[in-house]
């Protein structure tokens, strides 16, 4: 199982802190307790506290990482650099560079994009509103210093469309419920 989540973001009333951050698992077994109990587990990121901030309030809860007891012993590097590629409406990459590290994550057979808006209830953590335009893929892969690394995306349902775990969120806005 392979699960990445690469993020840029801006926080605070009117963008006090901005920053990119990738969470990246890997094993090459296929079964969760596998991930757990095998995987290296890295946080790429440009400022901790807010890439700590961004695992304990967000990541932890996606379904990739929720339970994962090597969320929360996380290797924390700098990331030297991200640099996007592509066409977003038909193949799309990121390169992130961190120290030795390079990865390249690759999207490919994007889809139409959609909106749509989740309240606390239904958004992975449960405390914010979401609203947000998701671009469903067909394919991805991730390399890892020149050598993929193994897995497929699986179909799911998100806001009524069915898509690919390989999904990009190009707008993505997590808003504190009252």
């Amino acid at each position: 199982m392979v699960a990445s989540s690469p993020w840029r973001v801006s926080f605070g009333s009117c963008c006090h802190h901005t920053g990119a951050a990738m969470y990246s698992s890997s094993s090459s077994l296929p079964t969760k307790a596998a991930l757990e109990a095998n995987a290296r587990t890295i946080a790429f990121t440009t400022i901790e506290p807010l890439a700590r901030y961004l695992v304990t309030d967000f990541v932890s809860h996606f379904g990739a990482y929720k339970g994962l007891p090597s969320i929360g012993s996380l290797l924390y590097r700098l990331l030297d650099s991200v640099e996007p590629s592509g066409d977003p409406s038909s193949a799309y990459s990121e390169r992130v560079k961190a120290g030795d590290l390079t990865v390249d994550l690759t999207w490919k057979g994007l889809g139409r994009p959609f909106c749509f808006a989740f309240p606390p209830g239904k958004s992975a953590t449960g405390k914010h509103h979401m609203p947000s335009l998701f671009v469903g893929c067909e394919d991805a892969t991730i390399a890892v210093n020149g050598r993929a690394l193994p897995g497929k995306p699986v179909p799911r349902e998100i806001a009524g469309h069915t898509i690919t775990t390989a999904m990009l969120a190009f707008s993505e806005t997590w808003i504190r419920a009252a």
